[in-house]
This record gives C-alpha cells, sequence and structure tokens, in this order.
C-alpha cells in the first residue's frame, strides 16, 4: 500500500483508461487527505467510522430495523469469530464493515447519478496506508 501502489495505479489502470477517480474514506482520516489518491479524485466522500458497526446496518432498512430486531434475528446463536459480522458489537473481523463501505458507495453512486454518465465501475481496496 501507500504512495507507490497508488502511483502505479495511476500509471497502469487510471491514466490508460481516462478513468475519473472516486474516493471513499472515514471522515476522521487525516492520512488519506493527503494522499495523491485522494487530490486526484473528482468524487470525494466520506463515511462515518463506527464503534459498532451495526448502527451502520440499522441505516439499511432505517426505522424497520432499528434497535435490534435484526441483531436478534441474525445474530442469536451465532459464533463471534464469524467474520460475516465483523465489527457488529464484540463479533471479530471486518465482514460487515466491508459490506456498510460497499452500500456508502452504492448511495452515493445512485445520488450523484453516476449510471447515467458511466458505464463501467471498478471498485477496489486501497486504504493501506
Amino acid at each position: 500500500g501507500g504512495e507507490i501502489s497508488w502511483q502505479t495505479m495511476a500509471s497502469n489502470v487510471l491514466d490508460p483508461s481516462s478513468a475519473d477517480l472516486a474516493i471513499l474514506i472515514p471522515e476522521d482520516d487525516v492520512n488519506a487527505l493527503n494522499s495523491s489518491l485522494y487530490k486526484r479524485a473528482k468524487y470525494k466522500w466520506t463515511f462515518k467510522n463506527y464503534e459498532d458497526w451495526g448502527e451502520a446496518v440499522d441505516l439499511i432498512n432505517g426505522t424497520k430495523w432499528n434497535g435490534s430486531e435484526w441483531r436478534k434475528l441474525a445474530l442469536d446463536d451465532y459464533d463471534t469469530s464469524a467474520s460475516i459480522f465483523g465489527g457488529v458489537e464484540d463479533y471479530s473481523g471486518s465482514g460487515a464493515i466491508i459490506f456498510m463501505i460497499r452500500w456508502f458507495l452504492y448511495n452515493h453512486i445512485k445520488e450523484n447519478n453516476l449510471t447515467e454518465k458511466y458505464d463501467h465501475f471498478m471498485v477496489t481496496r486501497s486504504d493501506h496506508y
């Protein structure tokens, strides 16, 4: 990760395809603000870094999921080492975090009508500082 990787991505992917870049970073990530990727991005979005990513999952279905109903259905009798719920309550791993970041990205793309402007989207992680 880091600047060398980002420069490689720029020279091997972004530049040859004349691609626009969107970046989605945690709102408290000050390192990302100084990166070449951030400076190059046409679209710059942030997301809240949740202590319990179950609160982010609550956003998917609004008040219908608010509280513990989905947690009761999904988490009862589920091994806390299972990474699919990683980031929710005491579950290890990052499964829920990764899914929610992609959900945030999807919403930004939709809100900005980018499916009308672009035929293809390439989604990757570049969060290795």
